[in-house]
């Protein structure tokens, strides 16, 4: 799969948060993503929906945690 520079800076964002979490999937939004990367959370929006279109991440809308936490979409590693 190839990733351009940016898709692949939200991407390793993304992993990162991942890999440092103790659960198999990341809550950062648009907002905090795009605060990272200094780019508008739009930019942000559409390079994760280009992640999920080309199979690098998977995308879970309307997500409750077993404790009762609802997250608008949370974020899983790809195939």
């Amino acid at each position: 799969m190839k990733l351009n520079p940016r898709e692949q800076a939200v991407f390793d964002i993304i992993v990162k948060d991942i890999d440092n979490s103790d659960k198999p999937y990341s809550t950062l939004s648009n907002i905090d993503l795009g605060m990272k990367l200094n780019i508008s959370p739009n930019i942000t929006r559409d390079k994760v929906r280009k992640l999920v279109l080309k199979g690098a991440l998977q995308r879970v809308e309307d997500f409750w945690t077993p404790e009762g936490k609802y997250y608008n979409r949370v974020l899983y590693k790809g195939k």
